[in-house]
């Protein structure tokens, strides 16, 4: 996988280098924030099972890489 500055950094670029950059970069936060919310969703309901049954909740277990 890319780094960040890899994906993003463009010296000198023209207009249309920059605004291509800046489309992806929007597409990239974008995403980044729906896997977020994505993860908090899970981990919530997860939250709320172990609360009411009395059990840990082991993080690990319900996100995988």
């Amino acid at each position: 996988m890319k780094s960040f500055e890899e994906q993003f950094y463009i010296e000198n670029p023209t207009r249309f280098e920059a605004l291509k950059r800046d489309l992806l970069l929007l597409l990239w936060l974008f995403r980044r924030a729906i896997m977020w919310a994505g993860k908090g969703l899970i981990i919530r309901l997860a939250y709320k099972k172990a609360k009411n049954t009395g059990k840990p909740l082991v993080i690990e277990d319900l996100i995988k890489d």
